[in-house]
């Protein structure tokens, strides 16, 4: 693990798996999204709190995610999470999803930084910084 990753571990449930056991493809999604919340709780600031301190958001603006073989309902997922660029009002996230060394799943996404007004705005300065430590 590099310093500019983040790393989470997530156990595949039952309600999460089609009838053939495996994780039906937009669950990966949502994993991804439970994945960020903890991203942004472990620099110290939870999505929630850079809502109600700056006023601003981070939604989606583009996702492409690559599938390379299934998980299954009990594995226990890696998330390896590094910021691919990181400018003015957008971020760019690179995710690897793997199962012991088996990978899974690839993803970047970016999202844009909005104001309560749904307008672009600029990464507020601070969370920028505490960002910019996961630049890999």
């Amino acid at each position: 693990m590099s310093p500019s990753e983040f790393t989470y571990t997530h156990r595949v449930s039952y309600a999460q798996t089609a009838p053939s056991d495996h994780v039906y493809y937009s669950r990966y999604l949502e994993m991804i999204e439970e994945c960020r919340g903890e991203f942004f709780r472990s620099i110290g600031c939870s999505l929630k709190e850079i809502y109600e301190q700056y006023g601003v958001q981070f939604p989606v603006r583009e996702c492409h995610l690559k599938y390379l073989t299934s998980a299954r309902h009990d594995d226990l997922l890696t998330f390896h999470v590094n910021i691919t660029k990181l400018s003015g009002a957008r971020i760019h996230l690179n995710y690897e999803l793997q199962r012991d060394e088996t990978p899974i799943l690839t993803a970047d996404i970016e999202h844009g930084c909005v104001g309560s007004g749904g307008r672009p705005t600029r990464i507020p300065q601070s969370v920028s910084e505490l960002l910019s430590q996961f630049i890999g």
